[in-house]
């Protein structure tokens, strides 16, 4: 599986160390950094299978990536069930920044809410990667 960590704090190397196991992964430090990994990796044919992504961040925050990599994705006519998969990582817990992720405007595919734990990490990765296994057949 092959995968980004956006995320302006050092929990980008923790959750690098947290899924070395699972395949290659790489980091980038805010939104804009992420966006542009995202689409070097469709240029270069390799794309992401998942990718981690803080909400709050410098120069372009997580929520506004995450709505640049789903118009990106549509425009690059990518079918909904073959897209990249998104989990929000967040040291907010509000209903407010769950709603803004999870709508019709952002379309994340999992929620962590930080400090997060190894378990944690894994059982959401687990889920969301597995209904995306289960939908696109």
């Amino acid at each position: 599986m092959r995968t980004l960590i956006v995320d302006d704090s050092t929990a980008r190397f923790l959750l690098q160390e947290m899924i070395a196991h699972l395949g290659s992964n790489e980091v980038a430090a805010n939104g804009e950094e992420g966006l542009r990994a995202f689409l070097r990796a469709h240029v270069e044919g390799a794309p992401y299978d998942l990718i981690l992504l803080d909400v709050m961040m410098p120069i372009m925050d997580g929520l506004t990536a995450l709505q640049e990599i789903r118009n990106q994705e549509e425009a690059m006519g990518i079918n909904p069930m073959s897209r990249v998969r998104i989990i929000m990582v967040t040291a907010s817990n509000s209903p407010e920044t769950v709603r803004a992720a999870y709508s019709k405007n952002h379309h994340a595919d999992g929620y962590l809410v930080k400090p997060v734990d190894k378990f944690l990490v894994m059982e959401v990765i687990r889920s969301v990667m597995s209904n995306s296994r289960d939908q696109r057949g």
